[in-house]
């Protein structure tokens, strides 16, 4: 017989007991688990008291059967509550944490139709913009400007298309300025022409200091300072440019069509519907970023909802299990 069963006397058979259907709520579970761990300790309690009480003559072997008694029975009666306990505690966790998910999915959806609300007003208002008469006014004046650009550009590629008929004879005349066989006041500007001719020459104000240079080259050339391949046609195209004012003629051009852009945009900034067209349009855009972010959200917290509440159905599947074994009958387990 062993030393438990001595204590104790042999355990009597349980007699079998129909089972019977219990139904719990979570607070009743609540306090049947702590009802049930009172009584538990209570009863190891008096069980170890009671052990205690017995005599024996060797001490040491009575309280290592006393230890071997408490970790037993605490096991038997005590672990499985705490494990309950615990299952119940994630539970209710659990369901906070859906609760609370749910809740920021309604107040998402409320932000959201807000959102949608804007953002339907703010696509009205670009409607409305673009039916009006100043928008229409607006774009008149937009597409004039872009004409006169086309018209800009090509007066630039006239430019360039001369002076590069020159260009070749000015470089060699740039070489005699740099090793000294010829003088020149200003060797900056002669540099800037080289450089960028287009630009150098719509910021000349005075054309007779280009034709001055130009002069210059002739000489070297007829002089044979400058070598060329053909130097009759050089000066002809030389002469050419001279005689006609080709560049100072196509700068005024060019001087002209800018004025006329620069007062279509003064024009087109007084009708100050770009601006609040592109306002609009940024707002829109960022509402429309908005939506989509919080459409994301609501997705993936319902994404998490969904494991949250598989967890839960898990959980209180786990917990009937450990409540039917404690009480000995089946356990129904309601959320409500």
């Amino acid at each position: 017989m062993s030393f438990l069963e001595k204590l104790f006397g042999k355990k009597k058979e349980k007699r079998v007991v129909e089972p019977t259907e219990i139904s719990f709520n979570l607070e009743a579970a609540t306090a049947f688990l702590k009802k049930k761990y009172d009584e538990n300790f209570q009863l190891v309690r008096d069980e170890i008291k009671t052990a205690s009480s017995v005599r024996k003559r060797r001490i040491s072997r009575k309280k290592v059967m006393l230890n071997l008694l408490s970790a037993v029975r605490e096991k038997e009666l005590l672990d499985p509550v705490v494990d309950a306990q615990k299952e119940l505690d994630t539970l209710k966790k659990n369901i906070e944490d859906a609760e609370k998910s749910k809740k920021e999915i309604d107040e998402h959806n409320e932000g959201l139709l807000d959102l949608k609300k804007e953002l339907e007003s703010e696509e009205v208002n670009l409607r409305n913009l673009e039916a009006s008469d100043e928008w229409d006014r607006f774009n008149q004046l937009k597409k004039g400007k872009m004409k006169l650009g086309s018209q800009r550009s090509k007066i630039r590629s006239e430019i360039s298309k001369n002076f590069s008929k020159i260009k070749k004879p000015l470089k060699k005349f740039q070489h005699l300025v740099e090793i000294g066989k010829e003088e020149i006041g200003d060797k900056k500007t002669l540099n800037r022409y080289l450089d960028s001719p287009v630009d150098a020459l719509i910021e000349t104000e005075n054309f007779l200091q280009i034709n001055s240079v130009l002069e210059r080259v002739k000489r070297s050339i007829l002089s044979n300072a400058i070598i060329l391949k053909d130097p009759s046609k050089t000066l002809s195209r030389i002469d050419w440019v001279i005689d006609n004012n080709v560049f100072e003629a196509l700068v005024t051009k060019y001087n002209s069509v800018m004025a006329e852009i620069r007062k279509l945009e003064e024009d087109m900034d007084k009708q100050n519907v770009d601006e609040s067209r592109s306002e609009i349009a940024s707002r829109i855009d960022y509402l429309e970023r908005n939506i989509q972010a919080t459409t994301s959200e609501i997705e993936r917290t319902e994404k998490q909802i969904e494991k949250i509440e598989a967890s839960i159905q898990e959980g209180k599947a786990r917990l009937e299990t450990s409540l039917a074994t404690l009480i000995g009958s089946k356990v129904t387990l309601t959320l409500d």
